[in-house]
């Protein structure tokens, strides 16, 4: 399974790092934020996000995007192109629901 980094940071406050990838034929978004500025600003010393987006809006990823059905790699390399930065995760939500993409996303 390869995964594509849309953001990382490693700093003494923070580290924030949000990947993409597949898993089966699954399309995951993780991110994650750990540090004292997570714990000063949330309370608690990591924070989390996440998105699953399962075959049929997989395929509507393809569709909306240009890409072959079935090209991962491709499908992966251009996410990374559209939504790379810190806010990744609120833009990629935004694609999704503006495309009327099926998904699940939550936060804690």
């Amino acid at each position: 399974m390869s995964r594509v980094v849309l953001y990382e940071v490693d700093s003494p406050g923070i580290k924030i790092s949000i990947e993409v990838y597949f898993k089966g034929k699954d399309l995951f978004f993780d991110g994650y934020d750990i540090g004292p500025l997570v714990e000063k600003h949330w309370g608690e010393s990591d924070y989390e996000y996440t998105y699953t987006v399962e075959p049929p809006g997989v395929l509507k990823f393809y569709e909306v995007m240009g890409i072959k059905v079935g090209n991962e790699s491709a499908l992966l390399q251009e996410i990374k192109k559209r939504f790379s930065g810190g806010s990744a995760y609120s833009l990629f939500g935004k694609f999704m629901s503006e495309n009327n993409i099926p998904h699940d996303g939550f936060n804690f």
